[in-house]
């Protein structure tokens, strides 16, 4: 029978994480406008990665034109994408709803910690192209890594699902007997 362990070490680690998340946003939101003149600022315009001398010589593009409607359309993703993450967060937990509750009758209460990983990263997008408040992503973020201090974990991971407001383990199956809190 296993039950969830509170590692300090393990938080650490992972509150180590989230602050290196949390300077990475603030890194990109200040490097993304030191372009040199003459380069737009796009994200879709990011330098490819050049071949080395070591392989053959081939050519790789720096750039991905697309059209005007194009960036219309990747921005509107990327701006639902964000309010997804930002809006429909868990009210007391910061992390992210799991988007199939209802459909299996879990209630409004599951949070997925795979998924709040890729909010997190969307939230970074969303500083960088200037739609969200750096300090207002950074007070959530750290809203987060307090509730996930007394979150279950077990071996210093988490669970997929966990209650965004009491931090239990819920499992993947109604069927499947836990042993949370036992």
């Amino acid at each position: 029978m296993h039950r969830p362990r509170k590692n300090k070490y393990s938080f650490f680690k992972f509150h180590i994480l989230l602050i290196a998340v949390a300077v990475s946003c603030s890194a990109i939101a200040k490097t993304s406008n030191t372009l040199p003149k003459g380069e737009p600022k796009s994200n879709v315009n990011a330098p490819v990665a050049t071949a080395s001398k070591a392989s053959p010589s081939i050519e790789i593009p720096n750039k991905i034109n697309l059209s005007t409607e194009d960036n219309i359309l990747l921005d509107s993703v990327q701006q639902q994408t964000i309010k997804y993450f930002w809006d429909f967060a868990h009210p007391t937990s910061g992390l992210a709803r799991e988007r199939s509750n209802v459909a299996y009758d879990y209630g409004n209460e599951v949070v997925t910690t795979g998924g709040s990983g890729m909010g997190f990263m969307a939230l970074c997008v969303g500083i960088s192209r200037g739609w969200l408040d750096r300090d207002a992503v950074v007070s959530r973020m750290l809203k987060t890594v307090k509730f996930l201090s007394r979150a279950d974990h077990y071996h210093g991971i988490f669970p997929h699902w966990l209650n965004g407001e009491t931090g239990k383990t819920i499992p993947f199956s109604i069927g499947v007997q836990t042993t949370v809190g036992a």
